[in-house]
């Protein structure tokens, strides 16, 4: 691990003495990077117009963040097989669906937590898909999100 990371002999194991402690760690790491994504784009549209839009644009960052959406989904995947990051891994979706509230409710849309929650479980889908798809697909994938976004918001319109 410490030669992966660049480290001295010995710095990982310092900090993380088990393998949960190192994965529990990293999925603690990574949801500080989404928050550090989500609060750089925070201030979104008051419009309501423009909410499809705006929301569209927010998810879309995620699916250009290669990395983290990997790192995402391997931690997904690790959490099945140890219970311990379970808990960290569920804070990164309420997040992620704490993120689409916020941005509904600054537009005026009271979004239920439910359908929240439904958005960010749809776009993961078609993030994950445009990630183990051809290069060609990532670029159709904004008008799935779109769609879907918008799908999702119909409901709310007075």
């Amino acid at each position: 691990m410490d030669a992966v990371a660049q480290v001295p002999q010995g710095t990982t194991s310092r900090y993380f003495r088990t393998r949960e402690a190192l994965l529990t760690g990293a999925a603690e790491r990574l949801g500080e990077q989404i928050v550090s994504t989500v609060d750089a784009v925070e201030a979104g549209e008051s419009d309501p117009e423009r909410l499809p839009d705006s929301l569209t644009e927010l998810l879309y960052r995620f699916l250009a963040d290669r990395p983290i959406l990997l790192a995402l989904w391997e931690l997904d995947l690790e959490a099945n097989r140890r219970p311990a990051i379970t808990d960290a891994m569920a804070r990164i979706t309420t997040v992620r669906r704490d993120l689409v509230l916020r941005r509904c409710r600054t537009a005026g849309v009271e979004l239920s937590a439910e359908d929240a929650l439904l958005m960010v479980m749809i776009v993961n889908g078609i993030m994950f898909t445009a990630m183990t798809s051809s290069p060609e697909a990532v670029p159709r994938m904004g008008a799935l999100i779109s769609g879907s976004v918008r799908a999702v918001l119909e409901r709310y319109r007075s």
